[in-house]
């Protein structure tokens, strides 16, 4: 087979014009690690939230547990971090229940009269009844086996994630993008 000076110029042509306009239909870069949806929350001082509005600060830390569990992987990563006495790490910790279980079993979640552990502030400490699955997608999580922990933007972007038990190096790049414009 041979080809033209014409028909190579047309082939290039094509080509460029594809990477153009796959360019232009892929998804940017910042939609990529996920999103946290629209969730009304529950928090353990019995103020109800709107999330991702009411997140604290423009960055947040986010341990997600789906599981009783995986309590101790998410104290893990409150110990591991130092988010009990280092006030300058805004953070929540959101129980996830999922929405077949209902508001009763929502309401029993939040309002658990156990006492808190020293240095964890019951505004910090949410339930939310949604579709677990749907959550798990739209973040972009791979599952609900382990405690999620993730960077959240004030929009809800999920920017940087781990999971599982605590990790320095996991902690390191989570702080990094934490504390990055």
């Amino acid at each position: 087979m041979r080809y033209t000076s014409t028909g190579s110029f047309a082939l290039w042509v094509g080509a460029a014009s594809a990477a153009i306009a796959m360019g232009l239909v892929a998804p940017s870069e910042s939609g990529l690690m996920g999103q946290l949806p629209p969730l009304a929350a529950k928090a353990r001082d019995q103020r109800s939230l709107a999330l991702p509005q009411e997140l604290p600060a423009e960055r947040t830390l986010a341990l997600l547990v789906f599981k009783r569990e995986q309590k101790d992987e998410a104290r893990s990563w409150i110990d591991g971090m130092g988010l009990r006495t280092d006030p300058s790490i805004p953070w929540l910790k959101m129980r996830v229940v999922p929405a077949e279980a209902g508001p009763v079993a929502l309401t029993m979640e939040s309002s658990a009269p156990m006492a808190l552990p020293a240095g964890l502030r019951p505004d910090r400490l949410l339930s939310v009844s949604t579709d677990t699955e749907r959550l798990v997608q739209s973040m972009g999580l791979s599952n609900t086996d382990h405690a999620q922990v993730v960077v959240l933007g004030r929009d809800g972007q999920v920017l940087a994630k781990a999971q599982g038990a605590y990790d320095q190096e996991k902690a390191r790049a989570l702080l990094e993008t934490l504390r990055s414009d």
